[in-house]
């Protein structure tokens, strides 16, 4: 299905600047302009596609990798509920006693049901990776609340753009993605690089393990970076097209003042 947006002649017409024509010219729309031409000339016709499926079904992919990295980066947020830095930490050391680290609070399970949660910023704290990870941990928070807002417009630019594909929305979406995926790599780098490396100082050398937490904002951070890609390569291929009607004799043989 293709709409028509313009047709214009490639050659001067004599007629172009009658009255008949100008009449005739004022019963067009916006969308299509038409011009009276002699049997010499050739029109060009620019159209677009009215509606892509390959741009169609890449919004639809992108839109299901936004939801992944939305859900994934709710599912390890960074709180410092017990439950939650047990079942979603980003940093696990198993050395005798079960340690669990978040971006702003730690957890030891000991034989103690209600063992604290720590805080990095906290006095209670006194590891040695408890400044690194606090500043750290605070620059990972912030750049993920920046990934699931942009991600959260992204999202809603995929599932629009599914529908009614648009290059102007894709443009758009390369931005918006491009700054979630960015700011999510950012934040979980900085984290893992620091605060990792203090832990492993602190508890031994190679004893911490990446936690769900860190490898779903890995997982989200890919899926922000695929939508990226696809979006470039789907303003790409959303090209105008150009169709040349070869000039057709002309059976009008009334006189145009």
């Amino acid at each position: 299905m293709r709409r028509l947006i313009a047709v214009t002649p490639t050659e001067h017409n004599p007629f172009r600047t009658s009255k008949r024509f100008r009449e005739e010219e004022k019963c067009c729309d916006a969308n299509f302009k038409a011009h009276f031409v002699d049997s010499h000339a050739i029109l060009q016709i620019h159209i677009f596609p009215a509606s892509n499926t390959m741009s169609a079904g890449l919004n639809a992919v992108c839109a299901l990798f936004c939801l992944i990295a939305f859900t994934f980066f709710m599912v390890g947020f960074h709180s410092c509920c017990q439950s939650v830095i047990k079942n979603t930490h980003w940093i696990y050391v198993g050395n005798g006693v079960d340690d669990y680290f978040g971006t702003r609070c730690s957890f030891v399970e000991t034989v103690s049901p209600t063992s604290p949660v720590t805080n990095y910023e906290a006095a209670e704290c006194v590891g040695d990776y408890c400044d690194t990870c606090a500043s750290f941990g605070n620059t990972a928070f912030g750049l993920n609340i920046v990934a699931i807002a942009f991600t959260t417009i992204s999202l809603g630019l995929c599932w629009g753009a599914a529908t009614q594909p648009n290059k102007d929305s894709s443009i758009s979406n390369i931005v918006m993605s491009f700054i979630a995926f960015s700011a999510s790599l950012i934040g979980t780098v900085l984290f893992m690089s620091r605060c990792y490396s203090e832990i492993n100082n602190q508890f031994g050398t190679s004893v911490a393990e990446w936690g769900p937490g860190s490898i779903l904002s890995l997982i989200s951070l890919i899926s922000l970076g695929l939508v990226s890609l696809m979006q470039v390569i789907n303003v790409a291929t959303m090209k105008e097209d150009l169709i040349s009607i070869p000039p057709i004799a002309s059976t009008n043989t009334e006189n145009i003042p």
